[in-house]
């Protein structure tokens, strides 16, 4: 090859790096586009939330699963963030989960603690292990850091569904759910999901835009 082959050859290279940069642009572009369209859709897809549990045909119970669903929206969009912006594929969401749920319910059940006070709890102690794993976790790439955080889902899942002082596969049932002293029942617990979705919500916007 000589050197003119080899000048053509990073003349192409550079040219495929710049479609691929523009390539980008444009879709970060279409991205943004597409969130300050999108706004009447959500605003009409958290209104339907607002508006559900009032519903006469709505029971305390069907509140309660909502909530739970809403939860585990949070916790995929948390995912998304993690992939999509850093790229690294974990898949030990539902251990970092279990870990701020159960935290949250313990402080609650046996001390007493405000649910604000435990979610805010829940998070913090999460978090902290995150830091600690991602130690760890970080040295590894690609299928192994899957296949590793994996492992560690598995491992509080076993830990949760077999210590009798986790209550075993039942879970921790909380006498009453309060916020500053206030019970709010199934209903309020609801909405606190909701409220916090939304939070979620904007954080993305913010963080998109």
């Amino acid at each position: 090859m000589n050197l003119k082959e080899i000048q053509m050859t990073n003349s192409e290279k550079g040219a495929i790096a710049l479609s691929l940069e523009a390539s980008r642009a444009k879709v970060l572009r279409l991205k943004r586009k597409f969130l300050r369209n999108s706004w009447v859709l959500v605003s009409g897809f958290f209104l339907l939330l607002l508006v559900l549990p009032p519903l006469p045909f709505i029971e305390g119970w069907m509140a309660a699963q909502g909530a739970l669903v809403i939860i585990y929206i949070i916790a995929s969009q948390g995912q998304a963030v993690l992939t999509g912006y850093t790229g690294l594929v974990s898949m030990g969401h539902g251990g970092f989960l279990a870990i701020g749920a159960y935290t949250s319910a313990l402080l609650t059940y046996h001390f007493g603690v405000d649910l604000f006070l435990g979610i805010i709890a829940g998070g913090i102690v999460s978090g902290l292990f995150g830091f600690v794993l991602a130690s760890i976790f970080l040295r590894l790439s690609g299928a192994f850091m899957a296949i590793g955080t994996l492992g560690f889902a598995f491992f509080i899942g076993t830990i949760v569904n077999n210590v009798p002082f986790f209550q075993g596969r039942t879970g921790i049932s909380l006498p009453s759910n309060r916020i500053f002293g206030v019970e709010i029942g199934d209903i309020g617990f609801y909405y606190v999901a909701v409220v916090l979705l939304a939070l979620f919500h904007a954080k993305g916007n913010i963080t998109a835009s």
